[in-house]
């Protein structure tokens, strides 16, 4: 029993261990929160108010669907900071994007 336990123990710590060393998965909002939301509070824009994240705006820039905000992301505008593969992974700029489309409508 005793030994039942101490296995238990040891592999739950390895995998906790684990999930420290490469930091817990964050969710998209989280992700707008620490890469976009500076200037994008609340769906907004900073720099050009008439760009709106909110999906009338959206849709007439031609941004409808996630892959084409990552596609913004990884190719801005002048003024937008551009956020390479090295700055936020695929799967990351797509929960952004899946979060900006699911958020503001």
């Amino acid at each position: 029993m005793k030994r039942g336990l101490a296995v238990v123990l040891v592999v739950t710590a390895c995998f906790a261990s684990i999930q420290v060393l490469h930091g817990a998965e964050k969710s998209g909002e989280a992700l707008f929160n620490e890469y976009c939301s500076a200037c994008h509070a609340q769906g907004g824009n900073i720099i050009n108010p008439q760009k709106t994240l909110y999906r009338i705006d959206r849709m007439a820039s031609g941004i409808g669907k996630p892959q084409d905000i990552v596609k913004k992301m990884r190719s801005p505008g002048p003024r937008m900071p551009r956020f390479n593969r090295n700055m936020i992974s695929d799967g990351d700029a797509l929960k952004i994007g899946e979060y900006i489309v699911k958020t503001f409508n």
